[in-house]
């Protein structure tokens, strides 16, 4: 474990040891005043600028200003100015040609500021806060404050943690700094040294790993506790959310152990994929592994696995690290096309070749992939009667549009998918054993949820907190034994379905931890819990459709009729039978008359 992301305790709190990567969450009452934790410039922020001649400023630096609504510069001389980043509350300036002993002392939003020279220092006192500005070290210096107090400031001990003003007010985060002294400073109780918000949320995770969001960072949280003598200690691992994906990619590149004299030619190296493919069981590292060796080719890649296990997510990953990275990625869901315009829209087609078409025709998915990759989603859906102008597309590289009399040439790269068994397809006719063998060239089975229980929790670290803020929501935390009852689910609907049944949780959660009864699982999932004969399951799935059918159509029957293809008679008494009466029926459909 590495010493400077981890901090240890006693089991009555005492301090052990603190990383040094984690002094960002160290209170600031517990610090001396010469240090801050790592920030940005933020609204509703003080500022105070410092500049020793204003000659020297650059555009840029002035187009900064005018934001801080600090216009009036003088020609010459130095300025001294505060400001409220991105608010309507004016400015304050005090310039001159001869540095003055004392440049202000006044009162700026509800805070008093003191502003003097000390023998060529610039000495700020905020709400008798006080720090000294060496301008030996920098005639420039800016100081940010908040409610709180100071936040940021530029002193000659700070070394390299040095950010320029450009870069502060355009936003960027700067470093924080602290004095080594606190790293010894142990035996303190850690509800003394941490911040409120980072000590609540460490108090929340219970039990097992975990990831919460503070300060708009996600963070791994692994607790282990052991036996020192007669002490018991605990020892916290915290980890952002790229720094655990990297150690993550590091495991997964050791497992492979793959060859580094294979690659000493490639333009891309095998170890820098952007693809965040949660998990590190053996399935989800052959799955990276074979990736690692497609982005190197402009081979046809087939998709292969159930669905809703990723297979669009990795297709475009693939895409973004292959050589084609900068040329389009044209996606396209055969299932989604209707039977008699498929051909059409691949290949596109020319002014006049039906009716309806484009006055000067129109290019086809292929044209709009020229140069890059073409995913062709449930490919399984295309037509067996155009398979075989998409083979010989796939062979030539050139194609006739749909009307056209001239070859059109395109260079594509192919990756395929489908949730369909091709050779099953293949045997019933279905699907041409020769396209099927153009498009299997490099096939990856990416494999279900099911049989990935042992990165279940990687995978929640993930989507958990994209959801959380999709939602508006504080970070929410996953309970052991929340997640003991995910891992006994079979997750038919693999990523996709666990998406959705963490969202479903989000909202149920009243507090900040994801209990058993928040995860709502389908009794369908556990054939057991299903009611073993096949009646009883028939009857839950097809309650389970229509349920669902007039959830689509509002409640509206005469539609969910036409839909399911079923009597508006049939339908009411199936409505009744299931208990479905809660959708409202409009005053036509109340008698039942089945016209």
């Amino acid at each position: 474990m590495e010493q400077s992301n981890k901090f240890v305790q006693t089991s009555d709190g005492r301090l052990q040891f603190i990383g040094e990567k984690l002094l960002d969450f160290v209170d600031v009452k517990s610090r001396d005043p010469f240090a801050f934790p790592a920030s940005k410039l933020k609204e509703n922020d003080m500022v105070f600028l410092f500049f020793r001649d204003v000659t020297t400023l650059t555009k840029k630096v002035t187009g900064l200003l005018k934001k801080l609504r600090i216009e009036e510069l003088p020609e010459e001389g130095w300025l001294f100015a505060c400001a409220v980043c991105q608010s309507a509350i004016s400015p304050i300036y005090f310039s001159g040609q001869e540095l003055p002993k004392q440049i202000c002392e006044t009162v700026y939003c509800n805070q008093h500021i003191k502003a003097e020279i000390r023998k060529n220092a610039l000495r700020m006192v905020v709400n008798q806060q006080a720090v000294e500005l060496s301008l030996d070290v920098c005639p420039d210096q800016c100081m940010i404050c908040n409610q709180r107090g100071i936040k940021y400031f530029y002193s000659s001990g700070q070394g390299e943690s040095r950010e320029s003003i450009e870069e502060l007010l355009s936003g960027k985060e700067y470093r924080g700094f602290y004095k080594k002294s606190i790293l010894n400073n142990v035996g303190m109780h850690v509800d003394k040294i941490f911040c409120e918000d980072f000590l609540s949320l460490l108090k929340e995770n219970a039990a097992g790993p975990a990831v919460i969001k503070l300060r708009n960072e996600y963070l791994s949280v692994t607790k282990a506790e052991t036996q020192q003598g007669p002490d018991r200690v605990i020892t916290y691992q915290i980890l952002s959310k790229a720094a655990l994906l990297s150690q993550i990619e590091k495991d997964s590149n050791e497992y492979l152990r793959i060859d580094s004299a294979e690659h000493r030619n490639s333009d891309i190296s095998p170890y820098s994929l952007d693809i965040d493919f949660s998990g590190n069981d053996e399935k989800v590292q052959r799955v990276k592994y074979l990736v690692q060796k497609s982005c190197r080719t402009n081979a046809a890649i087939f998709l292969g696995g159930e669905s809703g296990t990723g297979k669009t997510f990795l297709a475009r990953g693939i895409h973004n690290n292959s050589l084609r990275r900068d040329k389009p990625f044209v996606h396209v869901n055969c299932a989604a096309i209707s039977y008699n315009l498929i051909e059409s829209e691949l290949f596109g087609y020319e002014a006049g070749s039906f009716t309806g078409a484009n006055k000067g025709g129109k290019k086809g998915y292929f044209e709009a992939a020229d140069g890059g990759t073409l995913f062709l989603d449930e490919i399984g859906e295309i037509p067996y009667s155009l398979q075989g102008k998409l083979l010989e597309a796939l062979q030539s590289k050139c194609y006739y549009r749909v009307g056209g009399t001239e070859k059109v040439s395109v260079d594509v790269r192919l990756i395929t998918a489908t949730n369909k068994d091709l050779k099953k397809e293949i045997d019933e006719h279905c699907f041409r054993e020769d396209l099927f063998y153009r498009i299997n060239v490099f096939p990856i089975e990416l494999p279900p949820l099911r049989e990935r229980m042992d990165s279940l929790h990687y995978i929640i670290s993930d989507l958990l907190p994209d959801i959380c803020s999709d939602f508006g929501i504080e970070p929410l935390l996953v309970s052991e034994q929340a997640l003991n009852k995910m891992k006994e689910y079979d997750w038919p609907g693999n990523i996709r379905e666990l998406d959705n049944t963490l969202k479903k949780a989000a909202l149920l959660c009243d507090g900040k931890i994801i209990r058993p009864d928040d995860v709502i699982l389908p009794k369908a999932g556990n054939p057991d819990a299903a009611g073993g004969s096949l009646k009883e399951r028939c009857s839950l799935f097809e309650k389970n459709i229509i349920a669902e059918t007039l959830k689509r159509t509002g409640g509206d029957r005469r539609k969910t009729a036409e839909i399911l293809k079923v009597s508006k008679t049939s339908l009411f008494e199936k409505i009744k039978k299931y208990d479905l009466d809660k959708w409202e029926v409009d005053e036509n459909d109340a008698s039942g008359n089945d016209k």
